[in-house]
């Protein structure tokens, strides 16, 4: 599944309006642009790369995140689907994406 379709699931899982996809060339990283109260928000919605965005959304729809530093590897379940990431160089990353990956997979089923 592609970055900006994980997105798209996760936010429409998560109830956020948004008025599509912004990419990387005008702000550091792309992301969806969110709309509150019928207007554009200022901030871009990216939880593959912000970690408030990510944390935001784990919390609204109920993760259960375990981070297995041992193994290096990152679960992450959401109404018992289940997605592992594994670390490598960036734990921070892996465990975005393996929340916007739960919330995706299981939206998009």
């Amino acid at each position: 599944m592609e970055d900006m379709e994980m997105l798209e699931k996760a936010a429409a899982a998560a109830g956020i309006e948004h008025d599509g996809w912004v990419d990387g060339t005008r702000h550091r990283h792309g992301g969806l642009e969110r709309i509150e109260d019928g207007l554009f928000a200022v901030k871009l919605w990216n939880p593959l790369e912000d970690d408030g965005d990510a944390f935001g959304l784990m919390v609204k729809l109920g993760l259960d995140c375990c981070f297995r530093t041992i193994w290096g590897e990152v679960l992450a379940e959401y109404n018992r689907h289940r997605v592992t990431e594994m670390c490598g160089d960036d734990p921070h990353a892996a465990a975005r994406r393996a929340i916007v990956r739960a919330v995706a997979e299981k939206w998009g089923k």
